[in-house]
């Protein structure tokens, strides 16, 4: 493209003057004839500025004796080539800087994450640099660094057509290949790092199944999901929410009776709608006889609670034998069933336009429902907590029942950030939202030796979208109100 008397540079592509036999911008010259002579006396044409020969102020012509010198060295200078069309690979500064990333991220990288996991980003990184600085890495890099600077010293960017599409056949076909194997290269890297995090966390999981930590207590189960359903149509809730409401009215039971060594508590089925009641010893009719009446003097709504949440079965299960109590029979059993169904919808209903969980439309939660919140909240964590880990319980403190207590005897002044720092770093901040809303005054952590209190304005720093959680709280209690309304009360 050439235009009011400009021109375009064949090596650079920069717009030069269209008499201009040197270019200003590359300094390469366009026209053989016009180069000087190679020799140490002749530099009349180099002393003399580019933007002056450019601008036409001096002469660039030849004299006779000069013309005469060149034709006689023409035979012994190289024709001069398109630097960029005939470049070298290693003079491209992109391929050692694409080794580079690739050796540190084969090699440090997927070494750190087995050491340390990826739980913590500085550590990651610190142990990267430290397999970095190894003897072999040391030697790589620092070639592949020299390569990089004497790469980036030479190198002329230029459009992706001229550096690529202007190549001969067999220079592009080496290009074609140099990326299909950096392709090829970053996938198997990609899959060392994969299995480096795999080999890491099998054994993270080994060390805590080691430590008498079950991380499979709760797989699959459907209070662990998101978004369940709550209404199902018109027959008040949905499948889902009962069985979700099943696992944690047994994580209750397993906290209530977490004193009893000889008992363990379980759900069965696909639904989780069979209960199984397990003891170390040995099951005889008078156990089958008298538990019913146990259970019903324990919670005066036991029985009721079991058909509310449709469970199919009770399994009374020793090291010699197993009894089930039917539906039918616990139906029998059960003791003001239309009672029970009302007092639940009404804790869920409204007085007025006003749900009886809340102060007000969108204000906090009742002080009453609070407490019976933070009641259920303790009872199920001491039960889901001894299922994971054995030796650790929950329990409240404080007047009225305000304070969180985490207790465990492992737990001492080196390692108590450990077993809070999951719940800081769950970004939902689930945990402290429902902390806050259910007006918890403080958590302790507490080991045989050790004690330390996270005090209220604390933890609500780590909240996250409390108005949001709270919002969906409120969402949450108006479908429940809907649904329980719907619920059949009939035997």
């Amino acid at each position: 493209m050439e235009d009011d008397g400009f021109k375009l540079c064949p090596f650079c592509k920069e717009k030069i003057r269209k008499e201009a036999v040197k270019c200003r911008f590359c300094g390469e010259w366009l026209e053989e004839a016009s180069r000087p002579k190679i020799e140490p006396d002749q530099k009349r044409e180099d002393s003399i500025p580019t933007a002056l020969i450019e601008s036409g102020l001096t002469s660039t012509t030849p004299t006779a004796k000069e013309s005469e010198a060149s034709k006689s060295k023409a035979a012994q200078v190289e024709p001069t080539k398109d630097f960029r069309s005939n470049r070298p690979i290693k003079g491209n500064p992109f391929i050692p800087l694409i080794l580079i990333v690739l050796w540190i991220s084969w090699f440090a990288l997927p070494q750190a994450i087995e050491q340390v996991g990826v739980g913590s980003i500085p550590n990651l990184i610190y142990f990267t640099f430290l397999h970095c600085i190894c003897v072999i890495s040391i030697l790589v890099l620092l070639l592949l660094g020299r390569w990089l600077w004497v790469a980036r010293q030479n190198f002329h960017p230029s459009p992706l057509s001229s550096q690529v599409l202007k190549r001969p056949p067999v220079q592009k076909i080496i290009i074609i290949t140099i990326i299909a194997l950096f392709l090829i290269s970053g996938f198997f890297t990609f899959k060392k790092i994969h299995l480096a995090w795999e080999q890491r966390t099998a054994s993270d999981r080994q060390e805590l199944q080691a430590g008498g930590i079950n991380l499979d207590a709760y797989k699959n189960w459907e209070f662990t999901k998101k978004g369940t359903k709550i209404a199902n149509g018109t027959n008040g809730l949905s499948p889902q929410l009962k069985k979700r409401m099943r696992e944690v009215f047994t994580m209750q039971l397993k906290g209530l009776l977490g004193s009893e060594p000889s008992l363990t508590v379980d759900l069965n089925g696909d639904e989780h709608d069979m209960l199984v009641l397990s003891f170390n010893g040995i099951m005889n009719p008078t156990i089958a006889e008298t538990l019913p009446d146990a259970l019903q003097k324990a919670d005066a709504d036991f029985w009721n609670r079991m058909r509310f949440l449709d469970f199919k079965a009770l399994i009374l299960a020793g090291t010699n034998q197993s009894e089930s109590i039917t539906q039918a029979q616990f139906f029998q059993w059960s003791r003001g069933y239309e009672t029970f169904v009302s007092n639940m919808t009404s804790t869920y209903g409204e007085t007025g336009n006003q749900n009886n969980i809340f102060e007000s439309k969108q204000g906090n939660i009742t002080p009453d429902i609070q407490l019976k919140m933070r009641q259920g909240l303790v009872t199920m964590l001491q039960g889901s907590m001894k299922a994971i880990y054995g030796s650790f319980e929950v329990k409240l403190e404080g007047a009225n029942d305000e304070i969180l207590v985490f207790s465990c005897k492992d737990i001492n002044a080196n390692n108590f950030n450990d077993f809070i720092k999951p719940f800081q770093q769950d970004k939902t901040g689930n945990f402290f939202n429902a902390m806050r809303a259910m007006d918890f005054s403080e958590l302790v952590l507490a080991g045989e030796t050790f004690r330390t209190s996270i005090p209220r304005v604390e933890f609500v720093q780590w909240c996250r979208d409390y108005d949001k959680y709270l919002s969906e709280f409120h969402k949450i209690a108006e479908q429940m109100s809907d649904a329980m309304k719907r619920e059949p009360t009939a035997p």
